[in-house]
């Protein structure tokens, strides 16, 4: 949940990676033509390389907590490739 470090299970969320001009890079719920991705565990992993030198965003949206749909709210992590 916000403001705490409870790992939450039931996760409905995306997984999306911006260059600095906001162009998607990569979707991982569009690697699989689903809408969303779905964790049971409420811990993941998605490998992804950055080969191109650059500032990026990686965006998480969460839609969901223990199946309750929720509106989406936004996790930002900048990350700077050099």
């Amino acid at each position: 949940m916000k403001g705490t470090d409870t790992v939450q299970v039931h996760i409905d969320y995306d997984f999306i990676i911006l260059e600095d001009n906001n162009t998607e890079v990569f979707k991982a719920s569009q690697q699989i033509g689903q809408p969303l991705l779905h964790t049971a565990e409420g811990i993941v992993t998605i490998l992804f390389t950055l080969e191109e030198v650059g500032n990026y965003t990686i965006k998480v949206p969460v839609m969901g907590i223990n199946f309750i749909p929720l509106t989406t709210e936004y996790a930002d992590f900048p990350v700077k490739i050099e």
